[in-house]
Protein backbone atom coordinates (compact mmCIF):
# COMPACT_ATOMS: atom_id res chain seq x y z
CA UNK A 1 0.00 0.00 0.00
CA UNK A 2 1.24 3.36 -0.71
CA UNK A 3 0.15 6.60 0.27
CA UNK A 4 -0.12 9.21 -2.32
CA UNK A 5 -0.77 12.93 -1.77
CA UNK A 6 -2.10 15.17 -4.69
CA UNK A 7 -1.48 18.78 -3.48
CA UNK A 8 -4.32 20.88 -5.87
CA UNK A 9 -3.12 24.49 -5.47
CA UNK A 10 -2.08 26.70 -3.07
CA UNK A 11 -4.56 28.95 -0.41
CA UNK A 12 -4.14 31.39 2.29
CA UNK A 13 -6.41 31.60 5.20
CA UNK A 14 -4.49 35.38 6.86
CA UNK A 15 -5.36 38.43 8.11
CA UNK A 16 -3.45 39.81 4.92
CA UNK A 17 -5.49 38.28 2.94
CA UNK A 18 -7.42 34.69 2.07
CA UNK A 19 -5.78 34.74 -1.57
CA UNK A 20 -2.07 34.13 -2.03
CA UNK A 21 -1.43 37.41 -4.66
CA UNK A 22 -3.30 39.43 -1.93
CA UNK A 23 -1.15 37.76 0.82
CA UNK A 24 2.00 38.42 -0.75
CA UNK A 25 1.13 42.05 -1.90
CA UNK A 26 0.77 43.01 1.62
CA UNK A 27 3.43 40.94 3.28
CA UNK A 28 5.77 42.77 0.78
CA UNK A 29 4.46 46.48 1.59
CA UNK A 30 5.30 45.73 5.28
CA UNK A 31 1.77 45.66 6.16
CA UNK A 32 0.94 44.43 9.87
CA UNK A 33 -2.27 42.42 10.90
CA UNK A 34 -1.50 43.15 14.76
CA UNK A 35 -3.70 45.09 16.14
CA UNK A 36 -3.97 45.53 19.81
CA UNK A 37 -7.24 43.87 21.51
CA UNK A 38 -8.93 45.33 24.72
CA UNK A 39 -11.18 42.91 26.98
CA UNK A 40 -15.12 44.69 26.60
CA UNK A 41 -15.35 47.30 29.35
CA UNK A 42 -11.44 47.94 29.07
CA UNK A 43 -9.35 50.36 27.00
CA UNK A 44 -6.24 49.72 25.19
CA UNK A 45 -4.41 51.12 27.16
CA UNK A 46 -5.37 49.04 30.35
CA UNK A 47 -7.88 51.22 32.68
CA UNK A 48 -10.80 50.49 32.74
CA UNK A 49 -13.69 52.02 31.64
CA UNK A 50 -17.58 51.93 32.89
CA UNK A 51 -20.62 53.84 31.81
CA UNK A 52 -21.09 57.62 33.01
CA UNK A 53 -17.33 57.02 34.74
CA UNK A 54 -15.01 59.88 33.72
CA UNK A 55 -10.97 59.44 33.37
CA UNK A 56 -9.18 61.90 35.53
CA UNK A 57 -7.58 64.64 34.38
CA UNK A 58 -3.44 64.00 33.47
CA UNK A 59 -1.44 65.44 36.33
CA UNK A 60 0.10 64.27 39.99
CA UNK A 61 -1.81 61.06 41.06
CA UNK A 62 -4.02 62.29 44.67
CA UNK A 63 -2.22 61.46 47.79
Amino acid sequence: MTNDVVITGLGVVSPLGNDPGEYWERLLRGEVPVRPLAAPGTAVDGTHTYPGHRRPAPGPAPR
